[in-house]
């Protein structure tokens, strides 16, 4: 393992308050917590967990999203998974 270095990250007082619970009830801090995420994340060469705009494991929580002033449409019409959402394609 190379050198410790420090990293500084912001995020919400709350969130962090609730963090810091969690972590220390699973016998963690926060930096050991953060260290885990980033490893997973190199080891699997991504976010090692679905990242998504879902709410309730259904569709997201909106269709049209506003991007450079143009409508893109983010929502399926289906709900099978995995299937390529492209109105251009089949």
């Amino acid at each position: 393992m190379g050198q410790m270095i420090n990293v500084n990250i912001r995020m919400d007082e709350e969130l962090k308050k609730q963090a810091d619970y969690l972590f220390n009830e699973l016998g963690l801090n926060m930096s050991a917590a953060v260290n885990m995420f980033v490893r997973q994340a190199v080891r699997n060469g991504g976010i090692p967990f679905e990242v998504t705009m879902r709410t309730d494991g259904g569709r997201p929580p909106f269709s049209v999203t506003e991007r450079s002033g143009a409508a893109v449409e983010t929502a399926c019409q289906n709900d099978i998974p995995g299937k390529n959402c492209d109105p251009a394609e089949p």
